[in-house]
């Protein structure tokens, strides 16, 4: 908040990570509920797969829900508010033992409890208050609405302004590619599950590809919201076309993966070699992104 005294009334962006939410869970007076004490930790310092420990990751939630509500008083008290562009979202979401995955961690999967997260969107002035887009959309469509409302041109990457379905003006949801490389054999804390998955969503159904074990699993996200029946594991199933659209999701898959490609060379550049100054090292090691 210092940081953001010192900017006064010009225009800025602020990028707010927090690892708050990240086991170890810690105990917060106020927030966590009693049951949370019991949560315990196993194996590499990771939550045992208990109810406890479920508690105390809400309580944890509680806590930052709290805190980022200061955040946005203070923005009011100082008249930022009301001006400002504010994103909300988060990078993943969590297993916990009741979803019966054979962990209590993020990562490995590609189950909608890991990558189906919010994505919350406060406009100037109030506008689009009390909006509500039904379709789908990605984490990558973010910086070009970005760009979109600030009437900045020019982006090229894969995501798409959400501009048009904010406005109600339709275009139908958007496909969604998720995937999973594998950690490092030292940081891999689920070696079973360390393999490299696909994932391609529509809005009613998905498609899940293990690239390790060459396993596949459909679902049917309309009638199984909770990811349970694998339609290629049930002949009945299978019987009524299931084999079919799994095909036409893996084709679409393949095809979204071959234009991302493509873009991606487009943009590659003269693939210079560019090196690492302490600075940016620090940097990228604060949000975990190098060792």
């Amino acid at each position: 908040m210092r940081l953001l005294e010192s900017i006064g009334h010009k225009r800025f962006f602020f990028f707010y990570h927090t690892y708050q939410v990240h086991h170890r869970y810690w105990l917060h007076e106020g927030f966590s509920e009693p049951e949370a004490r019991e949560c315990e930790y196993g194996r590499f310092g990771l939550p045992e797969p208990s109810k406890a420990c479920h508690i105390a990751y809400e309580g944890e939630i509680a806590y930052m829900d709290h805190y980022i509500g200061d955040l946005f008083d203070f923005l009011r008290d100082r008249g930022l508010y009301d001006d400002m562009l504010i994103v909300f979202t988060s990078d993943h979401g969590e297993v916990f033992v009741e979803d019966s995955r054979g962990m209590t961690e993020h990562g490995y999967l590609l189950y909608d409890e890991l990558i189906r997260v919010p994505l919350i969107v406060k406009f100037p002035k109030g506008r689009f208050r009390g909006t509500l887009v039904r379709d789908q959309v990605r984490i990558i469509d973010i910086v070009p609405t970005i760009l979109d409302v600030l009437q900045i041109d020019g982006f090229e990457g894969d995501g798409t302004s959400l501009m048009p379905l904010i406005r109600g003006e339709g275009r139908g949801s958007l496909n969604a590619i998720s995937e999973f490389y594998p950690f490092p054999k030292r940081y891999a804390y689920f070696p079973e599950l360390n393999t490299p998955k696909l994932s391609f969503r529509r809005l009613d159904a998905k498609l899940i590809v293990d690239l390790g074990r060459w396993s596949v699993e459909l679902y049917d996200l309309l009638s199984d919201p909770g990811e349970r029946t694998n339609l290629l594991a049930d002949r009945e199933a299978g019987a009524y076309g299931a084999y079919t659209v799994a095909l036409g999701l893996f084709s679409a898959l393949l095809d979204e993966l071959e234009r991302s490609h493509a873009r991606a060379l487009g943009m590659a550049g003269s693939g210079e070699r560019v090196e690492m100054t302490p600075e940016l090292h620090d940097r990228l090691k604060a949000l975990g992104y190098v060792q």
